[in-house]
């Protein structure tokens, strides 16, 4: 798996490779990105959650499994080792999805389903499912981390939630306690 941002499309790059050497590519845009985000976190929680029978089995308990769980997944992974990328075969064409729509379906203990769809206007929808075991869900949500700072998007890579620029004429918290932001104007 490979992620990175791309400056000139101003979007994250996601290249999975299979097993049969295929490369799935897709452009994830920031809109999407806000709101996938919260998503994949909590489906890491519950992955974690789901193959150890837990006594207290409260969202807060899931997130500190899953945070722990994520820090041994992250030590023992191999960030190092660089992305294969000679030829593959490309199943969904040459040119990477414009992911319109995720959908996450839990697949047994363990075993998390992500379906990435494009449906734009005047063309043929494509999209592809993988299975992700939680190993491969931190790894995933660690990488698309990585590629928001690069981004340097004003989006918190915990929460997927936007990042108030006090003071630089950017957002500032709208007020309201919901973490939603409002512009602010120089006048």
């Amino acid at each position: 798996m490979s992620v990175t941002y791309s400056r000139e499309q101003d979007r994250i790059l996601v290249r999975i490779n299979t097993t049969a050497d295929e490369e799935f590519r897709i452009w994830i845009t920031q809109r999407l990105i806000k709101g996938l985000l919260p998503h994949l976190h909590r489906a890491a929680a519950n992955l974690e959650a789901s193959e150890i029978p837990l006594a207290d089995n409260s969202e807060k308990t899931k997130q500190l499994l899953s945070e722990f769980k994520k820090e041994e997944t992250l030590q023992q992974s191999d960030f190092r080792t660089p992305y294969k990328t000679e030829p593959h075969t490309w199943p969904l064409g040459d040119a990477p999805l414009l992911v319109t729509e995720v959908s996450m379906t839990p697949r047994g203990p363990g075993k998390l389903e992500i379906a990435f769809d494009e449906k734009l206007p005047d063309l043929a929808p494509r999209g592809f499912k993988i299975a992700l075991r939680p190993q491969l869900m931190h790894g995933l949500v660690h990488l698309i981390a990585q590629a928001i700072v690069t981004s340097e998007w004003p989006i918190d890579t915990t929460t997927g939630q936007p990042l108030a620029l006090l003071g630089s004429g950017g957002l500032e918290p709208d007020g309201s306690g919901d973490g939603d932001v409002r512009p602010k104007y120089l006048n």
